[in-house]
């Protein structure tokens, strides 16, 4: 993320700043500038346009440092994802059934040592061929819980028209009706609504005590609206009601 926003400071900004100024330096010193800013460099070099110096390397990043000619700076703050590929972090299906279907192994700042992490992950995603995963895996902290997002490369299905059309209603106290008459996740609706009620009221009581931010135990509330319907299993009896 910083590295984007430096080399986009050098299109946006600095550029024109070096350009402005190369009345005040050598031809050779603006071709310096200019080379340090196009390829990022933060050490002396040898260029076909001749020797990129270390003065040169300095006053260039402290105009990067400067927030009075850079402006303000980005800043990474804990919730900021790690996108780590398959050099980093490897994982796959645990070989003993259990709570955690899944494991993970990570790299940490220390070499050869690798950390094993249960992964506890939502039925869906028992069911895709773990060949079509990606290989890389996004790792980020939200809520004090650690999540681990995987993307799934399987090929989507192809559909020829011939099972006809239907339509699909979502809502609050039944997950799914079709048009056809079905109704899925009918078991859902009721714990939905009393949850959802003691979120709001949760939510109405801090407004009322001027308490802006989230407290914890609300976060972890609306966290389970969240996953109880991308999670819920839904089964339809075979006369239409699950």
């Amino acid at each position: 993320m910083v590295w984007t926003w430096v080399k986009c400071l050098y299109a946006n900004r600095l550029k024109e700043k070096i350009l402005a100024g190369k009345d005040k330096r050598t031809e050779d010193e603006t071709i310096q500038l200019l080379t340090i800013g196009k390829y990022a460099l933060v050490a002396p070099r040898s260029m076909k346009k001749g020797e990129v110096g270390q003065a040169m390397v300095d006053l260039y990043w402290s105009w990067v440092w400067d927030e009075e000619v850079a402006g303000k700076r980005p800043e990474i703050g804990p919730h900021f994802p790690m996108i780590l590929s398959e050099m980093c972090v490897r994982f796959g299906r645990a070989h003993k059934d259990g709570r955690y279907g899944w494991w993970a192994e990570v790299s940490t700042l220390e070499p050869r040592d690798r950390v094993v992490i249960p992964l506890q992950v939502p039925p869906a995603l028992e069911l895709v061929d773990g060949q079509h995963l990606a290989k890389t895996v996004a790792i980020r902290r939200r809520r004090g819980r650690w999540h681990f997002q995987i993307t799934d490369r399987s090929p989507d299905p192809v559909f020829d028209g011939s099972a006809g059309k239907m339509a699909v209603d979502v809502g609050r106290h039944v997950l799914a009706a079709t048009s056809d008459g079905r109704l899925y996740g009918l078991q859902t609706g009721p714990r939905f609504v009393r949850l959802w009620r003691r979120t709001q009221d949760l939510r109405s009581n801090r407004y009322r005590q001027g308490l802006k931010e989230d407290s914890p135990r609300l976060a972890r509330l609306e966290e389970r609206l969240t996953g109880m319907v991308r999670t819920m299993p839904i089964r339809l009896s075979p006369k239409g009601r699950p």
